[in-house]
């Protein structure tokens, strides 16, 4: 097995490998950080019934609804 991979600096890191080889990857060049954006198919019901809660939530928040600057502060975002 041939792993190549090309760092952020460019650098290729080849490696071969001779025994088995199990990978796990995640887009970490999301362009936000909201966890509720990949949804799965995942059969267990309270699963199932978080996401629809949250896309609900996101889709008509209602009165839980506020602006960015009633939770962060310009104060916060100096530091």
């Amino acid at each position: 097995i041939l792993l190549s991979v090309k760092t952020t600096q460019g650098q290729d890191t080849s490696k071969t490998c001779k025994r088995g080889l199990k990978v796990a990857t995640w887009n970490i060049a999301a362009i936000n950080n909201n966890p509720f954006e990949y949804w799965i198919t995942y059969p267990d019901p309270k699963y199932i019934e978080l996401m629809n809660g949250v896309q609900e939530f996101v889709s008509t928040p209602g009165t839980m609804d506020v602006a960015v600057h009633q939770v962060f502060s310009d104060e916060m975002a100096k530091q």
